[in-house]
């Protein structure tokens, strides 16, 4: 069968239970054997899920808090830089920030 061969062709693969998949390993499976083995990680998956997992907390709605830092030393022009730092990001609907994270302005100093 050209199937697993790796020439498709739509006339030797009407019957998708002798089509095969081929493995990084170079293995040939047959749809079926490979459908197995998918269900098979699939029930290991949920299994650790079921028994290894708890489920998360409902999100609250927050605000976004953040605070302009002094980046480096006043300079010789008496302008210091700021960058926006956000310390809490907006939740659940809350107020984004009002600037975007690492923004930058000059201020006096």
């Amino acid at each position: 069968m050209q199937c697993c061969s790796g020439t498709l062709s739509t006339d030797d693969c009407l019957v998708p239970l002798l089509c095969c998949a081929r493995r990084p390993n170079d293995q040939w499976l047959t749809e079926q054997q490979e459908a197995a083995s998918i269900r098979a990680a699939l029930r290991s998956g949920h299994a650790l899920v079921l028994n290894f997992t708890v489920p998360c907390p409902p999100l609250v709605k927050t605000d976004c808090e953040g605070i302009w830092l002094g980046f480096g030393e006043c300079e010789a022009n008496s302008t210091q830089l700021l960058r926006f730092a956000i310390e809490v990001n907006a939740a659940a609907g809350g107020q984004p920030c009002p600037h975007l994270e690492g923004e930058t302005k000059r201020v006096a100093c």
